[in-house]
């Protein structure tokens, strides 16, 4: 223990023993580290990023700083894909916008307990005050480290690759890396901008500053993400949202993308038989049979409306992504 914290106890001893009665509960302070946001209906961490940050991709830095950390429910964030409404979430410290606090939300108020009886030692009431005014005070002191703010997006560097023929390139993606084959046309671009003339445009990742975007309404068969399976299925799930907040309907087969989905996003018990309608990205994890000969078609049969994006452990088709650990 420290001095300071020493110097801490003997005060709160002080200040209890002069006090006739037990003051209420203090709010919760301002943590200097860092910024907090409570988790509402439909909330998934890229938007969270998005609103909070001003750029999804910077959701593996909300997971780091709130992995495993105590919920009101009694839960633990362990999975990026998996939050609870009422979940408090630690930000970067240069978080702002709507929903972001500059203190930690108070847990819910227990219920009050009985008076003491007049018999009762003082110490008795004391020492456990004290004990939790340490506890809090050692973690203030080990919150005070904070990661530091990603760096801003660096600058695209030299002259955009071409954008026509075969494409075989590793990708900077959310937590990993992306190696992606696919065939033109697609596009690079500087940070913030979004292509033209695509009907299904889907960004995948960054090399030299420049954005790598293809179009899913060209897959000729299915686009397959493969590689580490957990680092597949962050990179999938990452997908379907610059997908979906761009307007595009996703659709996700059982639990290929997690076992919960945000608000707007739609489960779908079976890959579709029937395509007739259908338009947006389905994601599924491998099929097999005749699902599999119905998304090798679904581009076809709709018109490039609707493509298909396997996740898992399968062959790598002809447009894939294999996501690995960054060397």
């Amino acid at each position: 223990m420290t001095a300071a914290i020493r110097r801490l106890a003997a005060l709160l001893t002080a200040m209890v023993l002069a006090c006739p009665a037990l003051g209420t509960a203090s709010p919760a302070r301002a943590d200097p580290g860092g910024k907090y946001y409570v988790v509402g209906e439909g909330d998934y961490l890229y938007a969270i990023a998005l609103k909070t940050l001003g750029n999804g991709e910077r959701y593996p830095e909300i997971f780091a700083l709130s992995r495993d950390r105590p919920q009101p429910d009694g839960g633990r964030m362990t999975d990026p894909t998996a939050l609870d409404k009422g979940w408090v979430l630690v930000l970067p410290a240069d978080a702002h916008g709507p929903g972001v606090l500059d203190a930690e939300p108070a847990p819910p108020s227990p219920a009050a307990s009985p008076e003491p009886h007049h018999g009762t030692p003082l110490w008795v009431i004391v020492s456990p005050l004290i004990a939790m005014a340490i506890a809090g005070a050692t973690l203030a002191l080990h919150r005070r480290t904070r990661p530091m703010p990603a760096p801003e997006p660096a600058p695209p560097v030299g002259p955009p690759p071409p954008g026509e023929g075969e494409l075989d390139v590793t990708l900077h993606a959310s937590g990993g890396a992306l190696d992606v084959r696919v065939t033109g046309p697609f596009s690079w671009l500087p940070p913030g901008e979004s292509p033209s003339g695509m009907g299904l445009p889907a960004e995948m990742g960054v090399a030299g500053g420049w954005h790598l975007w293809i179009d899913l309404s060209l897959v000729p068969d299915v686009f397959t993400m493969t590689g580490d399976a957990e680092l597949s299925r962050v990179h999938g799930r990452a997908l379907a949202e610059r997908l979906h907040a761009a307007g595009h309907r996703v659709m996700v087969v059982g639990d290929a993308l997690g076992r919960k989905l945000p608000a707007g996003w739609h489960r779908l018990a079976a890959f579709p038989a029937d395509p007739d309608g259908l338009a947006g990205v389905v994601f599924s994890g491998g099929l097999r049979g005749d699902e599999l000969a119905a998304a090798r078609r679904l581009t076809a049969d709709t018109g490039g409306r609707a493509a298909p994006v396997l996740i898992g452990r399968m062959m790598r088709a002809r447009w894939s992504a294999v996501s690995r650990a960054e060397r």
